[in-house]
């Protein structure tokens, strides 16, 4: 009746919005819902069109509202790992992981909390462990498209696999995980759909006690290891513990568990923690920077950085690590090279705020003119908002300056914050210039802000 049809609507819609609320992955609800049809043709209700243009209504609508709330954050939500391969090394390092993939959904008794490298190793060449990947998830797929018609739930349950797993593979894009368990709870349909068709299809042979057995037999010992995994998520510091015992080639439970012996003040621990955690992917700098930190805090001067320099080789436009490596040269007593780099820092990465804090307090350090220092602190106002206080910091400016032209060091800091200085204080933007005044050396110019 039209009102069934309408009921059936409604709550499948909600089942949609409720699996999209909880879970990115439920985006991929239209395209189950169609492979459902498709294989099931007969057993659906007619007249489906209301159903899939509500569908694309519901789905446009929450990728408008994600955008909105996360949308901002994708860009650096990229597993470390991942970020910095090219496609074809993300490539050479994912395929082998869907062989783990596979395995997982088949037989999952060696588990991890984190398949971060070297669990799962970054390879930069296309190998034949890669080639069997491909080898692999290629026949699963023909596997499910040729059951099409003589195993259809079969065949449903590889395709949803496939798609499911799809949006964190790594394969189109770099997800914020190289392998992660949970993303394969409704990729378990594939096993299940096979085992289900198993039996289903032993029930009237006389293999039918067995495939019970079997079946039974299955469920019972995965059943068990569910229940064995249990208490490993007791606490945090179990899941640290144990992950450390069972995968000590992980970088980034060394580095969780460099954060829990830092909060415990064990920082000497916490450091060592930290560099073979940097030694186990030389690529990654998220190690080096953890690590500066608290080389610095304990003194080791140039252990802090060499961490640093690594870190800035691996990531030089990344304002973390410029003012790491800033703050390494300073607590070295190298003042103009702290110098230089908080300077780099402010020029090519022109939107923070902590850099041009660090630039400004290296100014203050090397006992450059105080009005410098202004200039640049109203700079770092101005990108965190507080447009008080860097007018404040202008009127600082106004009472500090010099009444001779200023030298070519102080004009770099005038184009670096010209923009600024124009928009809140047009006044002073015009002495800062003036040709026959103190800008007289100054090209005017402005660093685009």
């Amino acid at each position: 009746t039209p009102a069934k049809k309408w009921l059936w609507l409604a709550a499948t819609l909600l089942a949609g919005a409720v699996a999209m609320g909880s879970k990115e992955h439920g985006i991929i609800a239209i395209v189950l819902i169609g492979l459902d049809h498709y294989l099931d043709r007969e057993g659906q209700p007619t007249g489906s069109l209301p159903l899939y243009i509500s569908l694309v209504a519901l789905t446009l609508g929450w990728l408008f509202v994600w955008r909105g709330i996360a949308g901002g954050y994708v860009g650096g939500s990229g597993h470390a790992a991942l970020v910095y391969l090219t496609t074809s090394e993300r490539w050479a390092t994912m395929f082998p992981a869907y062989l783990e993939v596979l395995r997982l959904l088949v037989w999952p008794f060696r588990l991890a909390s984190d398949y971060s490298p070297q669990v799962i190793p970054i390879r930069q060449g296309f190998g034949w462990l890669a080639a069997l990947g491909v080898a692999s998830s290629s026949a699963l797929l023909v596997l499910g498209l040729v059951t099409v018609k003589r195993a259809p739930a079969v065949a449903f349950g590889i395709l949803v696999a496939a798609v499911s797993y799809l949006p964190t593979s790594n394969l189109l894009f770099v997800s914020g995980v190289v392998l992660g368990e949970r993303n394969l709870y409704l990729a378990a349909l594939a096993p299940a759909a096979g085992l289900g068709w198993l039996v289903a299809a032993t029930q009237c042979g006389r293999y039918a006690r067995a495939g019970v057995i079997v079946a039974t037999a299955t469920v019972l010992i995965l059943g068990l290891r569910t229940v064995d995994r249990i208490p490993f998520w007791l606490d945090a510091q179990v899941v640290i513990a144990e992950e450390q015992t069972a995968h000590p080639e992980n970088f980034h439970t060394r580095i969780v568990l460099a954060n829990h012996l830092a909060a415990l003040r064990d920082s000497a621990w916490a450091l060592a923690e930290l560099l073979v955690a940097g030694a186990l992917l030389p690529t990654d700098p998220a190690a080096a920077v953890i690590a500066t930190h608290h080389a610095n805090a304990q003194g080791r001067r140039l252990l802090a950085l060499r961490e640093a320099r690594r870190a800035f080789t691996l990531a030089p436009n990344d304002p973390a690590i410029i003012e790491q490596l800033a703050r390494a040269h300073y607590e070295l007593g190298d003042l103009d090279s702290a110098l230089s780099v908080a300077a780099y820092g402010v020029d090519s990465v022109r939107s923070s705020a902590n850099v041009a804090d660090a630039y400004a307090f290296m100014l203050a350090a090397t006992d450059a003119p105080r009005w410098r220092r202004f200039l640049i602190e109203a700079r770092r106002d101005w990108l965190s908002g507080e447009l008080a206080a860097a007018t404040m910091r202008l009127d600082s400016v106004s009472l500090a300056l010099p009444a001779e032209p200023v030298a070519e060091a102080g004009c770099a800091d005038v184009r670096r914050t010209l923009p600024v200085v124009e928009a809140l204080d047009p006044g002073l933007a015009a002495r800062l210039t003036d040709p026959t005044g103190i800008g007289a050396s100054c090209r005017t110019e402005a660093t685009p802000n």
